[in-house]
């Protein structure tokens, strides 16, 4: 994470720095990315980028930190107050969710470097980080369903969780495949433009159908 150096710096300096690092990360993969060209891009000496990051490594897990945040951000201003259902509440997450990668410009900018992610030599480290952002949000919706008597209680919350942290990390090839993109492709403004054309609100009230409902037919019956 960040020293404390620089959090000192000035704020027009410090998001010169993040804005010339999200531009290198989001047009480059994570090995081909280069210091040398952010600091030139910053216009700060190669030195003093060590002054505020340990090393490359550092700097793109901050990235990706920001990237985390601010989606939670945009979620919860985007997202409708609680509804009394947890299943329209995870859709409608869905939904805004989706929407948040061509919301802005720095947006895309973060989708696009999180998108090489896939192909990062710490690719677990990663997806491993940006699930504990979600966790707990997910988690809280978990429970509250589980309290309104919503959601089967003999299955541990933490299986639930990981159950829907998987669904959302994962959903966006299903929405490739639809849009008839390339999946590691996706967040490309064209790709996406072309996944947010899509009847995003239909696709996601299915999904959630198969969640509440599960795949079985209603006539099914299981037998020992």
């Amino acid at each position: 994470m960040p020293t404390e150096t620089f959090f000192n710096l000035p704020e027009e300096k410090r998001e010169k720095i993040i804005q010339t690092a999200l531009e290198e990360f989001a047009q480059h993969s994570y090995a081909q990315a280069s210091i040398s060209r952010i600091v030139r891009r910053a216009g700060i000496a190669k030195g003093s980028i060590y002054q505020y990051f340990k090393d490359k490594k550092d700097l793109y897990l901050y990235l990706i930190q920001l990237a985390g945040e601010a989606k939670l951000r945009f979620i919860a201003q985007e997202k409708p107050g609680a509804r009394q259902d947890f299943f329209d509440d995870f859709r409608d997450l869905l939904v805004v969710g989706a929407r948040f990668n061509l919301a802005s410009p720095r947006n895309q900018l973060y989708a696009q470097m999180a998108s090489k992610m896939y192909t990062s030599p710490i690719r677990d480290e990663m997806l491993t980080k940006m699930k504990e952002m979600s966790e707990a949000y997910i988690a809280d919706l978990v429970r509250a369903g589980q309290e309104k008597g919503q959601i089967r209680t003999d299955v541990p919350v933490e299986l639930l969780t990981y159950f829907l942290n998987a669904v959302m990390t994962e959903f966006h090839r299903y929405l490739a495949k639809v849009a008839g993109v390339d999946p590691d492709r996706i967040v490309e403004p064209e790709n996406l433009e072309r996944v947010q054309r899509l009847d995003l609100e239909r696709i996601f009230t299915d999904l959630v159908d198969v969640l509440e409902n599960g795949m079985g037919r209603e006539d099914a019956r299981w037998s020992p």
